[in-house]
C-alpha cells in the first residue's frame, strides 16, 4: 500500500524533497549538489532553536494569550524544550548572537547584562570555547551577582535560619517528581543546606555540571543571586518565608517545584499568586521525617507536604508516592548519627 506523506516546501529544492519522514534524492545528482544541501540542513539544524523561540516571542507579543495555542502543535512532553527556546531568544538581541557559536553556548549567558554576554561570547569564539568550557568559565566569573557580606534572606530583614527553616530534606521526597525532570536540564537547588537534594540528584543520574547548589549560609541569597545557566528550580524553602519565596520563584520564569506544607493551600496569598500565574501540585501518599539541628533524623518534624510546582506536571493535580523510598531511607538512617 503507497502511503502520502506530507511535503515540507521550505526544505525542498531541486532534486531533493523532502517529506515528514525523510528525504528523497533524484538519481544522477552530483557530489558538489548533494554536498550544498548538506550545508543548508547543517545551517537549518543550528538555526531551528532561535528560528522557534523567536517565532513563539512574536506569537505572544501579537497575538496574546492566544499564541499558547501553538504549544498544541508539539507534544505537551515538550513544553520546557519550547519554553527554553522562548526565553532565550527574548533575552539575546539579534545583534549579540554569534552565527558559529551554538545556541547552548548562548543559553548558558542569556541572564547575563547584555554587555556580558557579548564579552562571554567573543571570549568562546576568540578561544575556540565549546559550551561546555563556556560554561566552566562563567562559574569561576559571572555565575552569580550577589552581595558576599549581606547574610539577609530579604533586603534590610536579618534573617538566620532556625526551626523548621533549618529542616534538611531526605532524598526519597524527590522520587515522584523524577520521571518530570528532563534528562538534560540544569537543576538549581537554592536551599541546599547540607546538600541532600543535591546529593539526591547525583545519585538519579544528574553530573555535577548539571546541579546548582546555593545556600545562604554560604553567602548566595536566593533573592539576590541567579545562575546563568539554569531550567528549573526544586528546593524546600523556608518555612517562615514560603510565600516570598513561591513570589520570586513566579517571577524568575522557569519551571520550579516547592515542597511546602499542605496548609500553604489554603493561604490567600498563595492563592493570589496561584490563580495569578497557575499552578500543577502532586500530593504525597505519606509524610516526610526532616532531619533536624541538634536532633538528626529522630526529631519530631514530620507534617504533611506536597511539591507546589508550576510548568513542570502534565497536570494540575497527580499523586505522587514516596512510601517505598521513605521505608528503604528509614532502615538506613536508624543506623546514622
Amino acid at each position: 500500500m503507497k502511503t502520502n506523506h506530507s511535503i515540507i516546501p521550505s526544505l525542498t529544492v531541486g532534486d531533493f524533497s523532502a517529506s515528514s519522514v525523510g528525504l528523497n534524492a533524484k538519481n544522477g545528482v552530483v557530489f558538489e549538489v548533494w554536498y550544498e544541501y548538506g550545508r543548508g540542513l547543517k545551517r537549518v539544524e543550528g538555526a531551528l532553536q532561535w528560528i522557534i523561540g523567536d517565532w513563539l516571542n512574536y506569537g505572544e507579543s501579537h497575538y496574546g494569550e492566544m499564541y499558547t495555542q501553538a504549544m498544541e502543535l508539539w507534544p505537551e512532553a515538550e513544553y520546557q524544550t519550547l519554553a527554553n527556546y522562548k526565553w532565550v531568544s527574548s533575552k539575546i538581541q539579534f545583534s549579540t548572537r554569534v552565527e558559529n557559536l551554538s545556541w547552548t553556548h548562548h543559553r548558558y549567558i542569556a541572564a547575563l547584562a547584555p554587555e556580558d554576554q557579548k564579552m562571554w561570547l567573543d571570549h568562546a569564539q576568540k578561544n575556540d570555547w565549546s559550551s561546555g568550557d563556556l560554561r566552566n568559565a562563567i562559574g569561576g566569573g559571572l555565575s552569580f551577582d550577589y552581595k558576599r557580606d549581606n547574610k539577609s534572606n530579604r533586603a534590610g530583614d536579618a534573617y538566620v535560619p532556625q526551626g523548621y527553616d533549618a529542616c534538611q530534606t531526605p532524598a526519597y521526597a524527590i522520587d515522584p517528581l523524577l520521571p518530570f525532570i528532563g534528562d538534560n536540564w540544569t537543576i538549581w537547588e537554592p536551599a541546599c543546606g547540607d546538600g541532600l537534594l543535591v546529593e539526591a540528584l547525583y545519585d538519579s543520574g544528574y553530573s555535577e555540571e548539571q546541579v546548582i547548589g546555593t545556600d545562604l549560609l554560604t553567602g548566595r541569597n536566593f533573592f539576590e543571586c541567579e545562575p546563568a545557566a539554569w531550567d528549573f528550580l526544586l528546593t524546600n524553602p523556608p518555612f517562615s518565608i514560603k510565600y516570598e519565596w513561591l513570589k520570586r520563584c513566579y517571577e524568575l520564569g522557569k519551571p520550579f517545584a516547592l515542597l511546602v506544607p499542605v496548609e500553604t493551600l489554603g493561604s490567600k496569598t498563595a492563592q493570589e499568586l496561584m490563580k495569578q500565574y497557575g499552578f500543577e501540585i502532586m500530593l504525597l501518599d505519606s509524610r516526610v521525617d526532616f532531619k533536624m539541628p541538634n536532633k538528626g533524623w529522630g526529631g519530631s518534624a514530620q507534617f504533611p507536604v506536597l511539591w507546589l510546582c508550576w510548568h513542570i506536571l502534565p497536570q494540575a493535580v497527580m499523586f505522587g508516592s514516596i512510601e517505598k523510598g521513605k521505608r528503604i531511607f528509614n532502615h538506613g538512617a536508624s543506623n546514622i548519627d
